[in-house]
């Protein structure tokens, strides 16, 4: 979206990996940045959100493999649903 394309399925899934790591920090993405045309070029570089300490690291690599930068190596939605069900039952034995 920031290199001017329109939104899909795969640009929601990215807000869902910004959305991960603001539940981790309890803070919007770059907050502590100006939010202007420099913000945007270094996102669009690579620049990620920071993680909360003690954030598990299957929980980052899940957010980062959201926000990758190619649209195409996002998981869909029924992938995320899988992974999220798949480690919810793992942790949360009935």
């Amino acid at each position: 979206v920031l290199n001017g394309e329109s939104y899909t399925l795969a640009s929601d899934i990215y807000s869902f990996g910004i959305i991960m790591a603001e539940l981790s920090t309890g803070n919007p993405p770059f907050y502590n940045i100006k939010h202007d045309v420099s913000l945007a070029l270094d996102i669009c570089n690579g620049l990620r959100p920071e993680f909360g300490k003690g954030t598990p690291e299957f929980y980052k690599k899940m957010a980062y493999k959201c926000m990758n930068a190619n649209p195409n190596q996002r998981p869909t939605i029924d992938e995320l649903f899988d992974i999220l069900y798949f480690w919810y039952e793992s942790n949360y034995e009935r």
